[in-house]
């Protein structure tokens, strides 16, 4: 969400309208951490997928948010990344995930989330986080964290790195250390485990797509549908994401036309052989 004061900083109005949009896009596809790979041809694609947007162009937006101290690009392993500034200045997040990301140089992250019956809390000074959080019941949660280097904070729980998955064409799933939900369960522990359908699928960032696909009302069903067609047309993961954000859900499975001739020869054959 965009703070209504992003609107009316003065320092974002020196900005070109065209570089307001991009940063705009920035903090949309960012992680909880306000953070992401900075790949031009990365950037491009999940900002403007349907437009024709120079290479040259992002590099120079990015340059000029950098110069703006809007934001921070720095390069880990051979990797580029960019960090939003004053991303908790307009983010106020009751959750925060670890970032699948490195941080960068000096940087502290601030993560508050449920691993377990354990409330993860590092560098959190939100007022959302209280005392009752300990207690409560209904708060996202994941799976033990994976190893990062660079990071100054505890990294992000690696959903894939832990499970067993199976999705078979019969669209049942079998996910080691994670059950289906029951019909009457909570938005969140909905949201992990589309999370977790998500991630065995090779979704980068699936917290984030889970609970950006979350206001459609997917089942678990649905999910696997989507999944399971993906698969099947060989589509990945960007389709598939573009799917659930725009809510959609997949075409029914349609007959075999063999399997239909099959059964047509067959039924006139037994006919002619009553006959």
């Amino acid at each position: 969400m965009i703070d209504p004061a992003f609107w009316q900083s003065e320092t974002v109005a020196h900005l070109p309208i065209e570089i307001r949009y991009f940063f705009i896009g920035l903090f949309s596809n960012a992680d909880d951490q306000g953070r992401m790979k900075a790949h031009p041809a990365l950037l491009r694609s999940k900002l403007y997928p349907y437009d024709d947007i120079n290479l040259e162009d992002i590099e120079d937006w990015l340059d000029l948010l950098v110069e703006g101290q809007f934001i921070v690009v720095y390069i880990l392993d051979a990797k580029s990344y960019v960090q939003i500034v004053n991303w908790w200045k307009y983010q106020h997040p009751r959750w925060a995930w670890p970032s699948e990301y490195p941080a960068p140089p000096e940087w502290q992250d601030r993560v508050h989330y449920r691993q377990g019956n354990k409330v993860i809390t590092q560098n959190w000074d939100h007022s959302e986080a209280t005392a009752s959080d300990e207690s409560s019941d209904d708060e996202p949660t994941a799976e033990p964290p994976r190893a990062q280097n660079g990071t100054t904070v505890e990294p992000a729980p690696s959903i894939s790195g832990s499970i067993s998955t199976s999705i078979s064409g019969s669209g049942s799933t079998s996910i080691m250390g994670a059950s289906a939900p029951d019909a009457d369960a909570d938005a969140d522990a909905l949201t992990v485990y589309v999370a977790t359908l998500l991630s065995s699928f090779g979704m980068d960032q699936p917290e984030t797509v889970a609970r950006e696909a979350a206001p459609y009302g997917y089942s678990t069903t649905e999910i696997r549908a989507l999944i399971d067609h993906a698969d099947q047309h060989n589509l990945g993961p960007g389709w598939l994401r573009g799917e659930l954000r725009a809510g959609r859900r997949a075409p029914p499975a349609r007959p075999d036309p063999k399997a239909d001739s099959h059964r047509y020869v067959t039924g006139k054959f037994a006919e002619f052989i009553q006959s």
